[in-house]
């Protein structure tokens, strides 16, 4: 089952008068709980990619389908979708401050209109399941690392979305935990067979997903 259909996406930007073809022609197909990962050079346009696969911005052209529908950021329903659909993993945890771990996986249910009690029960249970119960009411900035991560990952699994967008998850970890955190994510889609697009410039990393694209000259290359 396709959860996630690009054709032709392309997007251009402009600098100083020069227009920059960041994007191509886009074509993936995503199926449910598959893992790929797209590796390419810094700036070669993965995290712009990611952007327009997560409804976060608008492509020139081309289209996008989740779940079989036609969907734009411009969408009634995108934020919905977002919401719904997708979970998202950056390179930074981009956690809440002022909220605790618990809050922060709690976050996203709460947007959704689950109640706060329910809410924090199922964030309670995912930060167990993730090994990091210990630490649910601990606020980001105490926490390693790591577990900073591993909350990032729990909130965007949070809502049980078919699609988690990752976008280089591991770049501000040291070797160590970023082994660790890696080694979860993997286990996370086999475990809850969702699906995973993961950016990375490391190759060492793309090698080990069921899915490998290299991402040149604004075209997907399937390895």
């Amino acid at each position: 089952m396709v959860v996630l259909k690009a054709e032709h996406l392309k997007k251009t930007y402009w600098d100083s008068n020069q227009e920059l073809n960041i994007l191509k022609d886009i074509n993936l197909n995503l199926e449910k709980g598959e893992f790929v990962c797209i590796s390419g050079q810094s700036g070669c346009g993965k995290s712009t990619l990611l952007h327009l696969l997560g409804l976060l911005d608008t492509a020139d052209s081309g289209q996008l389908m989740i779940n079989n529908q036609i969907v734009t950021p411009d969408s009634a329903n995108a934020s919905m979708l977002r919401n719904k659909l997708i979970g998202f993993v950056f390179q930074f945890h981009y956690l809440m401050e002022d909220l605790t771990a618990l809050e922060n996986v709690a976050l996203p249910l709460m947007v959704a209109g689950v109640n706060k009690k329910d809410s924090l029960a199922q964030a309670h249970e995912m930060l167990a399941d993730l090994d990091i119960g210990m630490r649910l009411n601990h606020y980001p900035h105490q926490l390693s690392g790591g577990e900073q991560q591993r909350v990032a990952l729990a909130r965007a699994l949070i809502n049980r979305p078919p699609i988690i967008l990752a976008d280089e998850p591991t770049g501000n970890l040291d070797p160590s935990h970023s082994s660790e955190v890696l080694d979860l994510i993997f286990k996370l889609n086999e475990k809850m067979n969702c699906a995973f697009i993961l950016v990375t410039h490391d190759v060492s990393i793309a090698d080990k997903s069921q899915t490998h694209y290299k991402l040149e000259d604004g075209i997907l290359h399937r390895l």
